[in-house]
């Protein structure tokens, strides 16, 4: 809200929330393809800017997300409805963007949104995830990156499933993460899925353990990091309090000595 001005909040479909949050408007077709062109803007100012490359969000009720999502896309038109046409916005975002900066400078992060007990994606989503997915391998994307699936108020991870269809799909690299453990990580790469380029990621540990990758080598606990933390606002706890492990105290105590 900008002053007394109410923000349009754009979206695939008219779509009341149970929230303060106003009506989202459904986007017209003129609108789906002017933001088309906001895309490869947004991704060509990236490369002129020393980028390496850029990642497209199709991820947690985000745009491309909204459209590929059954519940939030309830289209008619050539942008709703059937699978292809849910996939059909957000591949075009991907192929434009692709030709206007090159296809290996792109990647794509997807998010399977599941809240239900055993994480088990609906068949209806499997399938619409699997339709997109074989569209990015056809044209060959530098990666895709799966937000995995996690139980709501929980960091387990409970099923691979996300990641095993995924595999079927897209033959590049694949980018996971969600809640993932070392040995839980060594097991997805070295047992299950052996033969794929599969690179596991920690985010929310690296703010409770200052010495992650040391642990990581060493097969140390991880230090819990506390959720509520994380999105405080007017707080500086949680940004730099977390200890050090004593094993890697004292590893830094011994490289000093030989320092010095």
């Amino acid at each position: 809200m900008l002053g007394n001005e109410v923000a349009i909040i754009r979206g695939p479909s008219t779509i009341s929330f149970d929230t303060d949050l106003p009506t989202t408007k459904a986007m017209t077709i003129e609108e789906i393809k002017d933001t088309v062109q906001d895309f490869v803007r947004a991704a060509k100012n990236a490369a002129e800017a020393g980028f390496d490359g850029v990642e497209l969000f199709g991820a947690t009720d985000d745009l491309l997300d909204a459209f590929i999502q059954e519940d939030t896309n309830q289209r008619d038109d050539k942008y709703g409805g059937s699978v292809e046409n849910r996939s059909r916005f957000p591949y075009e975002v991907m192929k434009a963007v692709a030709h206007a900066i090159g296809i290996k400078r792109v990647g794509l992060c997807l998010s399977s949104r599941s809240t239900s007990p055993d994480s088990r994606l609906k068949e209806s989503a499997a399938l619409q995830f699997t339709d997109f997915i074989k569209r990015a391998d056809d044209l060959k994307i530098a990666y895709i990156h799966l937000n995995g699936p996690r139980i709501a108020e929980s960091n387990g991870i409970r099923d691979n499933e996300w990641l095993d269809f995924a595999c079927t799909a897209f033959r590049g690299p694949i980018l996971i993460q969600g809640g993932y453990d070392p040995k839980q990580a060594r097991r997805l790469v070295d047992e299950r899925h052996p033969g794929k380029d599969i690179v596991v990621m920690f985010g929310r540990y690296f703010t409770s353990n200052p010495d992650l990758v040391f642990r990581i080598q060493h097969d140390l606990e991880f230090a819990p990091y506390s959720q509520r933390d994380l999105f405080a606002t007017k707080s500086f706890k949680g940004y730099t309090d977390y200890a050090f492990s004593k094993e890697y105290l004292g590893s830094l105590n011994m490289l000093t000595q030989l320092l010095c």
